[in-house]
């Protein structure tokens, strides 16, 4: 019978793991892929002026990602197209 009631718990405990990751948007997952990807590319300190980042859905999964210059600021911002079903940056650049 303990075993049935852990077995139990254990499938609770996994399906609720399953359906919190349902929670998090595409375009949550596009913003931290390309957030990572310009880190660490272009550095921490850098990519930190060009908060925040805005993400634009082309497709079913494919998504455009840029950064946003502050005001008054002369330059260029890191962008790119994240592919969120496969979870993988497609291609980047910095506009100067």
């Amino acid at each position: 019978m303990k075993i049935y009631i852990i077995f139990i718990l254990m499938i609770i405990s996994c399906n609720n793991k399953i359906n919190s990751n349902k929670n998090i948007s595409d375009e949550d997952i596009a913003l931290k892929i390309a957030e990572d990807k310009f880190n660490e590319v272009y550095g921490k300190d850098k990519i930190a002026n060009e908060q925040p980042f805005k993400a634009k859905k082309i497709n079913d999964s494919i998504w455009f990602v840029d950064g946003t210059l502050p005001k008054g600021y002369k330059g260029g911002v890191a962008y790119g197209k994240v592919d969120v079903k496969n979870k993988k940056f497609i291609k980047f650049s910095h506009s100067k």
